[in-house]
């Protein structure tokens, strides 16, 4: 078992530091524009807590496009661990502006 501990130890990132956990997490949601489309999302963070004071992370939904489905549900496990996040649904997909249903990749 001290063996493992000390593993546990040796493997922790640079900075690291145990964070509060923090039991409600409160919505605002954001307009914000991107190529002449206005996209729609939804700021989340830790009830109680100044967000100017918080880390923040811009959690993308990969493929799907959707705020509500992905972004949502790991917003709500950072915002626990001192987080605040954004989340936006893709431009043509939900309530955000653009052509409807496509994610393209250009230039790579």
């Amino acid at each position: 078992m001290a063996a493992a501990q000390a593993r546990a130890r040796a493997f922790k990132p640079v900075g690291w530091r145990r964070r509060v956990i923090i039991a409600r997490m409160k919505e605002q949601d954001i307009y914000f524009y991107s190529d002449g489309h206005e996209l729609v999302g939804t700021f989340y963070a830790p009830e109680g807590i100044e967000a100017k004071k918080l880390p923040h992370i811009i959690v993308c939904s990969g493929y799907q496009g959707f705020n509500a489905f992905y972004p949502r549900l790991f917003s709500r496990y950072l915002t626990q661990s001192g987080y605040s996040c954004l989340g936006f649904d893709y431009r043509g997909f939900a309530a955000s502006g653009g052509p409807r249903g496509r994610v393209t990749i250009f230039g790579l």
